[in-house]
């Protein structure tokens, strides 16, 4: 499922139905990163990351660069 679609749109309680065979890849940016089964913590569902996708080429996880802290303003 790709949440994009649905973002902004969900409410409280809202369930979201997810077809998969236990196994997801999860993406930054649009670019696969992770491998990962899903799965609950407690009272919330969770992904437990497998494996880093090793595509160095592709992954936003790779890219070097100065990091830089962002100061969020509070509204």
């Amino acid at each position: 499922m790709d949440l994009s679609s649905v973002i902004g749109k969900l409410e409280a309680g809202q369930v979201l139905p997810i077809e998969s065979d236990g196994q997801v890849t999860l993406e930054v940016n649009g670019i696969p990163c992770f491998q990962g089964s899903l799965g609950s913590s407690g009272s919330r569902y969770s992904v437990q990351v497998q494996n880093r996708i090793q595509d160095k080429s592709q992954s936003p996880l790779s890219q070097e660069g100065e990091f830089k802290t962002i100061e969020w303003s509070e509204s």
